[in-house]
């Protein structure tokens, strides 16, 4: 029977405790109470609160491509995003989730890949054919979008057409570098299916870009599954950035995981696998975020480290790592991408089985009342 990963990390603290008597242990461990966080789901292009996940209302399962749920998330500027997949953007801002919907945008899209340009969110749209037939039925095939956070509203900056692509050929994923922008294509006919792959360099200014003016200021190019493939790399663990490694440098090596390590305000995340696994293999899965003043990952399963300082505040334990347990999901829910605004977290959750997802929404969690009222900080 596998166990779960905070199952294992229980027993690195007990280690730890027993093994340091006469020093004081790296890791702190906190748990959280009722008062210090609470659940939402998803309903009606909105959110509703929930004492515990199960408690939901029961949905179809869908695909998760069609699916209402988080699929990625970031801080920038201090405040957090997600998409909410076919439905809209949720803000984090002083304590206040906010759900900002477009149906010219999000209907009946797949929405993710969620990065930042000088901390304004962009994100793609696509139309997944294995189970969306309203392709022939657009009226526009918007790739990239940005999110105004002044003005709450959506604007498109790049279009299937811009990319000199054919009227069903979808973008269903991209890899963004800070510089290049290398997309997979899928090219979809009543005959078949395939893939191309393209980069595009931006000659100007990214929010300065419109469909109407994007054909002039984009560099397109063709490329191949391998280079596609390159910019996608996961990397070993050994090769993440300093910061991560020391926040996760008590999972064993045995334990095979892959985290996901976004930066704030940034490009496309980075992956990387520990070094007994592979990306086909890794039993856990982790989301982490890297920011100027702190470093946090979580685990599938609600197994969190946190170190550094929340936005204004004091640093923690003397800087060392703080793990903490989310509350428990019921059996077949996980927990998915963060954001941290201020000193509020919000995580998603999804009741997911195989490819399908059900039920889904999001924890707040007050940090505050967690990580400085618990006696750690230094």
């Amino acid at each position: 029977m596998k166990r779960s990963l905070s199952s294992i990390i229980i027993l690195i603290f007990l280690c730890l405790f027993s093994s340091c008597k006469s020093k004081s242990p790296k890791y702190v461990e906190l748990e959280l109470n009722q008062l210090q966080h609470q659940f939402y789901y998803f309903s009606d292009n909105n959110f509703y609160k929930i004492d515990k996940p199960d408690l939901a209302p029961n949905v179809l399962a869908k695909p998760w491509t069609e699916a209402v749920r988080i699929t990625s998330a970031g801080t920038a500027k201090n405040t957090g995003f997600a998409l909410v997949n076919q439905t809209g953007i949720l803000t984090f801002r002083e304590a206040k989730p906010e759900l900002h919907c477009d149906s010219t945008i999000f209907n009946q899209n797949t929405t993710e890949n969620l990065v930042f340009y000088e901390g304004t969110p962009v994100f793609s749209v696509y139309k997944s054919s294995f189970f969306n037939n309203t392709i022939d039925k657009a009226v526009f095939h918007p790739f990239l979008v940005q999110f105004n956070p002044e003005q709450n509203l959506f604007f498109p900056i790049i279009n299937i057409e811009n990319l000199f692509l054919e009227r069903n050929s979808q973008v269903t994923d991209f890899i963004w570098d800070g510089q290049f922008w290398t997309c997979c294509i899928k090219n979809s006919s009543h005959e078949k299916i395939d893939f191309s792959y393209i980069t595009f360099q931006i000659k100007t200014p990214l929010l300065s870009i419109t469909p109407q003016n994007a054909n002039n200021e984009l560099f397109v190019t063709e490329t191949s599954m391998d280079s596609y493939r390159k910019a996608k790399n996961i990397n070993d663990i050994t090769k993440a950035p300093d910061r991560i490694k020391e926040l996760l440098k008590t999972v064993p090596d045995s334990v095979p995981y892959m985290c996901k390590v976004y930066t704030t305000s940034s490009h496309s995340p980075r992956t990387y696998i520990s070094s007994k696994s592979n990306a086909e293999s890794a039993d856990f899965k982790a989301t982490a975020i890297l920011s100027d003043t702190w470093a946090c990952a979580i685990f599938e399963d609600g197994t969190t480290f946190f170190n550094g300082a929340l936005y204004d505040r004091q640093i923690l334990n003397g800087g060392k790592t703080l793990a903490m347990k989310m509350p428990k999901l019921p059996q077949g829910f996980i927990y998915t991408d963060f954001a941290i605004s201020g000193t509020n977290l919000y995580i998603g959750w999804e009741e997911r089985d195989f490819y399908q997802t059900k039920r889904s929404g999001f924890l707040s969690v007050d940090l505050s009342s967690v990580l400085y009222k618990n006696g750690t900080v230094k």
